[in-house]
């Protein structure tokens, strides 16, 4: 197993001041291996390929397959020969969703590419045990499409992984982007990226919603004793950024430039930028042997799809089959998962400037008219085990000195954290501060969970009105 990890903040304010963050705590498991995991095995009808909708300008030989597991700030990923034969096999941790296509190793950049595994709607696959097996029999390639089939039916293969029909269902929903990993040697310098550290080229993608009641974004007040309601809450689409992440080993520039071959966007940092056309008007991140960058995408525009190509220095990071949910799709927002959180005061009569006994937190779905709780197959699934992350500064916005993190459970479709220091991460504040403070100092909270698929989502929530100046 090859993996290249990095964790890290990103803090950007977003509508009526509030700004959120996650803190997962970095550390990861292997992606796979060749003596334990999940087994994933099949034989191709043909090793010869001719790609016809990609950027290849010719027919290839497939000589590996590959399986990528994006996250946020992170990625997984698995090679495995194609024998002469056809046959190929690899062993995967299970409860990720991977992200598997056929490579020409003897090829370079984009062009290496020579087919996806796609099933029904699926274009990854989530085994939820780690000592089960698929064996996909024969995979054929369609050259038209640049998909892989197996011949073992789609209801087969999700029973194989485990998966109810409504999960994967689910997950087909939203698994279009892990495409964006499809290129095996982003940096086009004739190698495989996976395996190299100093290669660890990822895009991220960070979607923001504003949390409204009766159409009213919702404060700390909104939260005490009550869960969110269910009949008359909304999330508001507000903002998703498209950033770049690439290790400061591969290049000492901290910025660049970013060009979308074949969509037209409107960022927040540079307006409207025509399809084919560089901008360099992007917002700027370093954290520890890291640099990151890229764009604001404005909530009146389609995020873009296709081909994106970053330049950093002399060199250029593509990013050749970007697969991104539709606007439509992100201000329904159906499908996706949000934690609803209700903060318990000591005194339950109280409701206004309370102390706190405990944090109770439903891991819920929006539906196509309200909202339903997620199922702990989903949450498994789509959730990282990470969780969600709720954090908050004491007292006033700008107060960074003193932070309180909570980290949201998926062990559980609902529970409640004890207010206690030992369940919570201090940082500059006291255990008698934590314990004493009261609903009027939460300031600059921060609500949010990495999916499976690379996609942090955020919930912008604001400050009791009058506190936190």
């Amino acid at each position: 197993m090859k993996e290249n990890i990095l964790f890290f903040f990103i803090f950007f304010g977003i509508a009526c001041g509030s700004s959120t963050s996650n803190t997962s705590s970095g550390t990861d498991d292997s992606g796979g291996s060749s003596t334990s995991g999940f087994l994933m095995s099949g034989k191709l009808a043909s090793l010869q390929v001719s790609p016809s909708l990609g950027k290849a300008s010719s027919a290839g030989t497939v000589t590996n397959v590959i399986a990528v597991q994006p996250k946020t700030g992170g990625i997984s990923c698995e090679t495995g020969t194609v024998s002469s034969d056809g046959t190929f096999s690899m062993r995967l941790t299970a409860g990720r969703p991977w992200f598997f296509y056929f490579y020409d190793a003897n090829r370079r950049g984009r062009e290496m590419f020579m087919a996806r595994l796609r099933s029904s709607g699926l274009d990854t696959f989530a085994p939820t045990s780690s000592t089960g097996s698929l064996d996909l029999e024969t995979v054929t390639v369609d050259n038209s499409s640049e998909t892989a089939s197996s011949s073992k039916s789609h209801s087969d293969i999700i029973s194989k992984l485990g998966l109810d029909t409504d999960t994967a269902n689910t997950l087909a929903d939203l698994d279009d982007v892990a495409r964006r990993y499809r290129n095996p040697d982003v940096d086009n310098d004739g190698t495989v990226d996976c395996g190299d550290s100093s290669k660890s080229f990822m895009l991220d993608f960070h979607v923001r919603y504003n949390m409204l009641e009766n159409g009213t974004q919702v404060t700390v007040n909104d939260m005490i004793n009550s869960f969110f309601d269910t009949a008359t809450t909304t999330a508001q689409y507000t903002i998703t950024g498209i950033y770049v992440v690439y290790s400061t080993s591969f290049s000492s520039a901290s910025t660049g430039s970013v060009t979308f071959s074949d969509s037209a966007v409107t960022t927040e940092e540079g307006g409207a930028i025509s399809a084919g056309t560089s901008t360099s008007s992007v917002t700027n991140n370093d954290f520890g042997s890291y640099h990151s960058f890229g764009p604001n995408i404005s909530t009146t525009s389609e995020l873009p799809s296709g081909e994106i190509v970053f330049t950093v220095g002399s060199k250029t990071l593509t990013f050749s089959d970007v697969q991104t949910p539709s606007l439509a799709s992100l201000t329904a927002p159906t499908g996706r998962i949000f934690p609803f959180l209700k903060l318990v005061t000591t005194d339950s009569a109280c409701t206004s400037n309370c102390t706190l006994s405990s944090l109770s937190y439903q891991w819920m779905k929006k539906t196509s008219t309200s909202w339903t709780a997620a199922t702990l197959a989903e949450l498994s699934t789509l959730v990282t085990s990470s969780g969600g992350f709720l954090s908050f500064r004491l007292n006033t916005d700008s107060n960074t000195s003193q932070t309180v993190g909570i980290t949201i459970p998926i062990s559980a479709i609902e529970g409640t954290i004890t207010w206690q220091a030992s369940n919570v991460t201090l940082s500059g504040v006291t255990e008698s501060e934590f314990l004493n403070l009261t609903t009027n100092n939460i300031c600059h909270v921060g609500l949010s969970y990495d999916d499976q698929l690379g996609m942090r989502y955020f919930e912008g929530i604001n400050n009791i009105t009058g506190t936190c100046s």
